[in-house]
Parts: C-alpha cells; structure tokens; sequence
C-alpha cells in the first residue's frame, strides 16, 4: 500500500539500500515484484479512490532496479532458483483437468524425474521462498499429487531437506 502513496520514492530508496545488504531480503523483494507486476493483458481490479493502480509500475521498476544492483554470482542465484521454482509450477499446465488421476500422478513424477535430474548440481543453494532456511536438497518424486480444481491442475510437492 505504501507504494500507492506519496511517500513511495523513500520507501522505494530504503529497501534498494537494505537490498544491497542483504541476497535473501533481495530475492523476497524480487518474488514480491514479480507477483505484483500485471501483464498488459489482464486488468487488475483497482479500488475506486485509485484512478490508476501505479502498483504494477513500480514493482517492475523495483525488480529491475534490484536486479541492476545484483553482482552477476548473485543474479545467476536468483535465476536457479526462480527457474526451479518455474518448472514445478509449470507442472500443473500440462496436466488436464479431466484426466484420471493415476495418468496425472505419472506425468507429474516423470516432469518431477526431469527437474530433479536438471539441478542436481543446485542443491545446497535453492531454498523455500517462504523460508530460506528450508534449503532443498532433491525431490521427492513419489509426493507429487495432483489436487481437485475444475479449471485447473494444482499440484502438491514435498521436497528433501
């Protein structure tokens, strides 16, 4: 809400400076402005007192300013780690909602055999965005279990710690 106001440019200012110090509240500023950045093709309900949500705006210019002012080690970190966390995601896209759920179980443990394969290396570095003192060591690629949605194909996934 504080980037909705006139006070945003110090705001903005302080958490670039705290960025600077510190890689993980970086990447939280990162995921927070990549959720809040809207492609142009979706609109975004906006409360009445706001003419024009400049949320969108300023979360895209936050990321890349974060970005700009990450050493090259540090952005390859946070590209690992956001792709990782793109291909689980991209799991439920390829699913279909009407297929049966044993064919829904096999396909997400042979995407899951194909990411786990893809960043073997990674391991000690990608950790839970929600929490980065979770660090994954591997997949467990037994867990994934496709979820009931009508539309969509959510997926639970456990990882190894």
């Amino acid at each position: 809400q504080t980037f909705r106001t006139a006070t945003k440019d110090i705001v903005e200012d302080m958490i670039l400076r705290v960025c600077k110090q510190s890689i993980i509240f970086s990447h939280q500023v990162l995921w927070m402005c990549k959720g809040e950045r809207v492609a142009e093709e979706v609109e975004r309900k906006v409360p009445v007192r706001y003419e024009k949500d400049i949320l969108p705006a300023v979360a895209a210019r936050m990321f890349d300013a974060v970005l700009f002012n990450m050493s090259e080690t540090e952005k390859k970190l946070f590209e690992t780690m956001n792709q990782f966390f793109e291909d689980v995601t991209a799991i439920s896209g390829i699913l279909y909602p009407k297929q049966p759920k044993p064919e829904k179980k096999k396909v997400i443990k042979e995407e899951l055999e194909k990411i786990n394969l893809k960043y073997s290396l990674e391991r000690d570095i990608i950790y839970m965005p929600t929490n980065p003192t979770y660090r994954i060591k591997g997949i467990k690629l037994d867990s994934g279990l496709p979820l009931q949605s009508a539309a969509r194909c959510p997926i639970l996934v456990s990882f190894y710690s």
